[in-house]
């Protein structure tokens, strides 16, 4: 409960008076009767954590409901009761009901173990590329930076920025090309010189280690305790395109097995490759940039372009990540990746966006629409879980974020990795009581969430481990594709369901060629041509996935958190202290042809109708609602910027030099 300071004060309203003391008298009255009566503001909510919890609560220093990191509007009665962060006594959990004569595997599991986070060191590596314009000092000043002051119209930047070139004048056969782990040598070689079993790039890994993050943390919802009143989620549940299954294929390699992302629904066209144009256009000066433009009367000759990565091992893995930019005043590596991130409007309505390019902008810090807050919000709770996985795998600082709507740049953001394991990881946390003398200065929210962060991306690694050594057993010396989704059971437990099927190397061919046949196809249609595009190739691969189910081996893992030998209660795994142990007990158990051929069609499946949804065009008509504002938004403003542009006198460059 809040403490009114100066409650008899005269400056006090007198019913304000009245109404804090009849607050008090509840409070004491329900005290009296020993219950464990919590109030919020005007309203009061009885807690049965104490008898839910027993010996747990106490062990775990007496935390509560009212102490968790959770929006003021979870912690009160919404139909069915509060948010519920502990499992009563009475309800069983599925995982003690499995008999360890039904596992395949049984075993408990903790962080680091023998999969302690090594770096390996490869001599010849070119130079990493800096930020350019001056976009350093975005690196050392948290929070959002405009490109453009909204209300001055003085730029913060460089005006070059604000300009993005259109995708179809940028030379894309004069960049470098991505190197699948199945065809880097280098990476093929360190593995086998180290006795790896498997590698791969972090684009083919942040899909798996995705699904054993639900696992672990059964679904943790974001962190929104950050963000204003005037964004509508009360809960930071993770969008339906995050939690997609992940499908990738394992090649085998002379007993290693390269690990490829499944590229058969693959849609990149406009994003994918402005992702590209972009990072040249942050790292490279105004005279570079050029040299990537289109010149339809001279040959372009392909520019001299270097990859640089960074590799480490875990356990049996072999990890590559490429290393974007560099800035060695950051701490730790000093290296960081680069991403951009295209505004509201057009994620919400890719194909809409593609064929008119939208005016949406952001023009505030915060807001429901058209501000740096919402672009956040819904980074939070979708791509930001893979790319704080990319930024650990690569032993990074963090993430430098450049705001967009595919023709206009709006402003930059960096994102360290302990502020990405704070909004990812401290949902559920107890609320720190600084004055507790038992607790040490380290036990920060801050410290909790990236050890939390830490600890459980080792143990992904590990049931990862165990998953692929029984597929490899069951399939031995031979290439499979692998789907990986986790999926509720009940409020307080989750399963993660596996399933591999053999595949040749010819059917890896194929496969991955139908997702670069459908961008070529798309790149060179217009973009009424795309939905019917993709409907054929959407029933094509659902007919090669039908060809490559060759006898599939399914199989089930479900995990039990105990924290310092506790079995918790808690929906989620917490940590309250630095010094707390977190343990896995893992078991693996086998799904019978029928449930794995069910579950095989139903992920792909899956894939598919997300593939179509962002292909569709929608009329104004067909649109949604959400879609009808953004676009209403995007229109007035391109109104109000032509305008603006008509009647401006010229640009304005804060210290500029």
């Amino acid at each position: 409960m809040r403490f009114l300071r100066f409650k008899h004060s005269s400056s006090v309203p007198e019913k304000l008076e009245s109404i804090v003391a009849k607050g008090f008298e509840r409070l004491s009255k329900s005290l009296a009767r020993g219950s464990n009566t919590q109030v919020h503001g005007n309203r009061s909510t009885t807690s049965t954590t104490a008898s839910n919890n027993g010996k747990r609560q106490s062990s775990r220093r007496g935390t509560h409901d009212s102490d968790r990191r959770v929006p003021h509007d979870l912690r009160l009665d919404h139909g069915n009761g509060r948010y519920g962060f502990f499992r009563p006594s009475s309800q069983p959990m599925e995982f003690d009901s499995i008999a360890k004569s039904s596992t395949l595997y049984q075993g408990t599991l903790d962080a680091p173990g023998q999969f302690q986070y090594t770096t390996l060191q490869v001599p010849g590596q070119s130079d990493i590329p800096k930020l350019q314009h001056k976009l350093s000092r975005v690196l050392f000043s948290p929070g959002v930076h405009y490109l453009q002051d909204p209300r001055t119209q003085v730029y913060n930047f460089n005006p070059y920025l604000q300009d993005i070139m259109p995708v179809d004048q940028f030379d894309f056969d004069a960049i470098s090309t991505f190197v699948t782990a199945s065809k880097d040598e280098t990476l093929t070689a360190l593995a086998q010189a180290n006795g790896l079993k498997y590698y791969a790039s972090t684009s083919s890994m942040t899909g798996a280690l995705s699904q054993l993050h639900f696992l672990l943390s059964n679904f943790r919802p974001v962190s929104l305790l950050d963000f204003s009143r005037q964004q509508p989620e009360t809960l930071g549940k993770m969008t339906k395109g995050a939690r997609l299954p992940a499908t990738m294929i394992l090649r085998n390699r002379n007993g290693c097995y390269a690990i490829d992302s499944d590229k058969s629904s693959d849609r990149e066209i406009v994003l994918s490759l402005l992702g590209h144009s972009l990072e040249r256009f942050l790292t490279k000066t105004p005279q570079e940039y050029e040299l990537y433009k289109k010149r339809p009367q001279e040959r372009m000759e392909k520019i001299k372009e270097v990859n640089t990565y960074h590799y480490a091992k875990s356990g049996p893995f072999l990890m590559r990540s490429q290393l974007d930019c560099h800035d060695d005043r950051l701490l730790g590596t000093g290296t960081f990746d680069l991403k951009t991130r295209a505004v509201a409007a057009v994620r919400h309505d890719l194909a809409h966006a593609e064929k008119n390019l939208t005016g949406y902008s952001i023009v505030k810090t915060k807001g429901r629409f058209e501000s740096f807050e919402r672009e956040l919000l819904e980074l939070s709770r979708s791509t930001m879980l893979k790319y704080s996985l990319q930024a650990r795998i690569g032993n990074m600082d963090g993430i430098f974020i450049a705001y967009h709507n595919i023709s206009k740049m709006f402003g930059f953001q960096y994102l360290p990795l302990s502020k990405m394991d704070e909004i990812l990881h401290s949902f559920g946390l107890p609320a720190i009581d600084y004055m507790d003398q038992k607790r040490s200065l380290n036990d920060t929210v801050e410290n909790l969430s990236t050890k939390m962060a830490n600890e459980e991306f080792i143990l992904s690694l590990e049931i990862w481990d165990k998953v692929l050594s029984y597929i490899t057993n069951e399939l031995p010396n031979t290439s499979f594709r692998l789907i990986m989704h986790t999926v509720p059971i009940s409020k307080f437990e989750s399963k993660l369901r596996v399933i591999a099927t053999r595949i040749s190397d010819e059917e890896v061919e194929t496969l991955q060629k139908s997702g670069e046949k459908l961008q070529k196809l798309l790149a060179n249609a217009s973009t009424e041509e795309h939905s019917e595009i993709v409907r054929y190739h959407v029933k094509e691969i659902m007919k090669l996935n039908q060809s490559l189910r060759h006898s599939p081996v399914g199989i089930e893992v479900q995990v039990k958190s105990t924290i310092n030998d506790i079995v918790i209660r808690e929906r989620h795994p917490v940590f309250e202290h630095m010094d707390d142990c977190w343990k896995v007990g893992v078991k693996l158990t086998q799904m019978n042809t029928a449930q794995a051929i069910e579950v095989y069609n139903t992920c792909l499946s899956e894939k598919m109708n997300i593939l179509m949804n962002q292909t569709l065009l929608k009329t104004d008509e067909d649109a949604s609602s959400l879609m009808k504002v953004l676009r209403l938004l995007g229109e007035n403003r391109m109104h109000e910027d032509k305008n603006t542009t008509a009647t401006a006198k010229g640009k304005v460059i804060w210290n500029d030099e």
